[in-house]
């Protein structure tokens, strides 16, 4: 692989990582526009067992993002060990600190 696929590559992992990481670590559920006010219509409002469905997808995401937060860090590790750029060497250490502090906040 070339050293331009190789940083298309990296930043395209860090950007997926990057929005992957702030749907995790924002907590605040999703509602549409004024759901909490909407009174005449009730199905707009959240029922309990929809909020334990929204935790059971919530958990699975969850789930299937630390292997691909693993696998960016073995990405990156391969980058720092064969990058001959020094932006390059700088994005993967970027990448493994971001990766595994996302793990880290998912509590794995």
């Amino acid at each position: 692989m070339n050293n331009k696929n190789l940083i298309y590559n990296l930043i395209g992992l860090l950007s997926i990582s990057a929005v992957g990481g702030l749907l995790i670590i924002n907590k605040t559920p999703a509602q549409s526009p004024n759901s909490q006010h909407n009174i005449h219509h009730p199905s707009a409002q959240v029922t309990p067992c929809q909020q334990g469905m929204m935790g059971e997808v919530d958990q699975h995401f969850i789930t299937i993002m630390i292997p691909h937060h693993q696998q960016a860090v073995e990405m990156a590790n391969l980058a720092l060990t064969r990058a001959k750029h020094p932006e390059i060497k700088k994005l993967a250490q970027a990448i493994t600190i971001d990766q595994c502090d996302l793990n880290e906040k998912m509590g794995f």
